[in-house]
């Protein structure tokens, strides 16, 4: 009897050493609860308080006018009480296109920026990261507004793009693109109920509110909806929103196919229809329901069109 309640109360012993290993060990792992940085009370810039954040940490932005920064974590940055960026890193080489925040591949995926205006070039740049939500920012006369390189799962919302600009090729409200170079996809991404404005005097290239477009890579299950698009000025190359796919070696069937475009409203464009490239991709994706002519077009044919990836 004696021995039965030792190795019982041993058993126990064992059960409640196993129990508590396994407690601690799943708090490790889940870690410390996300912290909040605030700039400038914490952090005289954005990418100080970048640099220092973990993955999962807000930073909170005050009024006030900043540089704009890269960022290489999943963070939300959040800007608040009249936030604006003014400047930023420059575009590649080109140091007269300056950009509000850059994205860097794969190590921001899941990063949030909401609440800022911006007075720069490019706001948003990201390139083969997924999973980032931008929403609630004013962007005051960009080049490209939101811009995705091949980035998959995105959510583009409730963002005012105004007086969008087309610099020396066409201007892009919100972009949504698999790369010629990289060839990767851009796949199940949400761009909606964002409105965007533009009058462009001249041009010598393709602008869009909104453009799906594929030099090959697979652009799939990716919904433009309930955005409100006045694009207007240079006729013939200014469209509410355009779809084109620019691989000419492979049927655009097989890579730009199942897309959604509806319930937007573009009545008051120059052209207010989707403009198709090739023609036979209204063949493969939804365009239904828009304000406007809805009707998809083949317009022109696909010109130098060199946007910033």
């Amino acid at each position: 009897m004696r021995i039965e309640t030792r190795n019982a109360s041993r058993a126990l012993a064992t059960i409640m050493t196993v129990f508590l290993l396994t407690v601690t060990i799943a708090t490790v792992s889940v870690g410390a609860e996300p912290k909040i940085i605030k700039v400038p009370d914490n952090y005289p810039t954005i990418q100080e308080a970048i640099n220092s954040a973990l993955p999962g940490d807000k930073i909170i932005v005050g009024p006030g006018e900043y540089y704009g920064a890269i960022v290489n974590k999943s963070v939300e940055i959040m800007g608040e009480g009249g936030a604006v960026i003014v400047d930023g890193p420059p575009y590649g080489l080109d140091s007269t296109i300056n950009i509000g925040f850059f994205l860097e591949a794969w190590t921001s995926s899941g990063a949030t920026i909401s609440g800022f205006t911006f007075f720069v070039d490019l706001p948003v740049f990201g390139r083969v990261v997924d999973e980032v939500t931008v929403e609630h920012n004013i962007m005051n006369a960009p080049f490209q507004g939101v811009t995705c390189v091949c980035g998959n799962r995105w959510v583009i919302r409730y963002n005012d793009i105004n007086g969008l600009t087309n610099l020396t090729t066409g201007g892009l409200g919100i972009w949504i693109v698999s790369s010629w170079i990289l060839n990767l996809p851009a796949n199940d991404n949400l761009v909606a109920f964002n409105k965007i404005t533009a009058d462009f005097p001249v041009s010598i290239d393709i602008n869009a509110g909104i453009a799906l477009s594929s030099w090959g890579g697979q652009v799939t299950g990716n919904k433009v909806v309930h955005n409100r698009i006045v694009m207007t000025g240079w006729i013939g190359w200014t469209f509410a929103i355009a779809m084109a796919a620019w691989n000419q070696t492979l049927p655009p069937q097989t890579y730009m196919l199942g897309n959604m475009i509806g319930f937007n409203d573009l009545r008051r464009s120059s052209y207010d229809f989707v403009f198709c490239y090739p023609p036979e991709l209204v063949n493969y994706n939804v365009i239904s329901r828009n304000l406007g002519e809805n009707r998809a077009y083949d317009g022109v044919p696909p010109h130098i069109f060199n946007p910033a990836v």
